[in-house]
């Protein structure tokens, strides 16, 4: 179980993929790519080494409430764990394995669900950057006067 980011006695617990067969394995082409790119940017903006979204998350109920999740669609897992770095959690990894779903997913399975999460996804990405942006610099224009 890797520690990616330990700042506090506060915990936060994310699952990731087992490495599957082929390139993006259980979550097809567009959930693994959209994975791999919501990840590839947490870990640039934010400096945090994040394996993916993964199908798992646990967390204590006051740690989440400090958190104050917002987003009640697409963007809640990258939400959780962009505002888990944020409050200086600690993060911990672990591998989780699924079965393969049976059917075809409502999400990664038609265009428009795809499409729907890309947004909510990168757009919650975008807004905690954002957010978090404007804070620094409404900290350093206080600190100037």
């Amino acid at each position: 179980m890797p520690v990616t980011h330990r700042c506090s006695c506060e915990w936060c617990g994310f699952g990731y993929w087992l490495p599957a067969v082929g390139l993006y394995g259980k979550r097809g082409a567009n959930g693994g790519f959209g994975n791999w790119l919501a990840s590839a940017l947490i870990q640039q903006i934010w400096d945090v080494p994040i394996t993916d979204l993964g199908p798992y998350r646990a967390i204590r109920t006051d740690a989440l409430k400090r958190l104050a999740m917002q987003d009640r669609t697409f963007g809640w897992t990258v939400e959780m764990q962009v505002k888990a770095i944020q409050a200086n959690m600690a993060l911990v990894e672990c591998a989780v394995d699924t079965r393969r779903r049976i059917g075809k997913s409502k999400i990664s399975g038609t265009i428009r669900g795809s499409l729907g999460a890309a947004r909510g996804i990168l757009g919650m990405i975008f807004l905690l950057w954002r957010q978090e942006c404007r804070a620094k610099r409404q900290a350093v224009a206080a600190r100037k006067q």
